[in-house]
């Protein structure tokens, strides 16, 4: 999803869910597949202090 939203948005069961729901499609950001893993990796640590 955060690497290709677009694609997602229309193959995805969930992700198709979430744009019905939300009815705003996540913009693609040209983010690489390192900083896609950094950015996960940042939501793992801030979940784990909750």
């Amino acid at each position: 999803m955060i690497m290709n939203p677009d694609e997602m948005t229309k193959k995805h069961p969930e992700a198709k869910k979430m744009l019905a729901e939300y009815m705003t499609a996540m913009p693609f950001q040209n983010v690489s597949q390192e900083e896609a893993m950094d950015i996960l990796e940042y939501f793992r640590s801030v979940n784990k202090t909750k």
